[in-house]
């Protein structure tokens, strides 16, 4: 099996990046419709934020193009589309958890930048 490549990493990033967790929108949802809205925000900061943990860790193992491709495509997609959360909780998690996406997107790009 050849090594993953820079266009594997940007179809990884549009897969994580573009598309929202269904189960994470599921379960904020749920969260907020029985527990309330605080709630819910805080259970979106804490998937987000094991979601970044676990692609930050598991990026050890990816090659330099792979990590570039997915980390520019992340990029992209962080500017360009919109998310549904602020919709669903209120803004301020959604904003908190964009900017833990955003840091875990510089954190790849400087592991990124000590494999090549």
């Amino acid at each position: 099996m050849p090594a993953p490549t820079f266009s594997d990493g940007a179809d990884s990033g549009i897969a994580d990046m573009g598309v929202p967790s269904v189960p994470l929108l599921l379960s904020v949802t749920f969260v907020s419709e029985f527990v309330g809205l605080i709630g819910a925000g805080l259970l979106y900061l804490v998937i987000v934020a094991g979601i970044s943990i676990h692609t930050i860790t598991s990026a050890k193992y990816w090659n330099g193009p792979y990590t570039a491709g997915y980390v520019l495509t992340g990029v992209f997609m962080w500017f360009l589309i919109p998310s549904v959360i602020p919709q669903i909780i209120p803004p301020i998690f959604g904003y908190f958890g964009a900017a833990v996406v955003f840091t875990s997107l510089l954190v790849l790009a400087w592991q990124g930048v000590q494999k090549f």
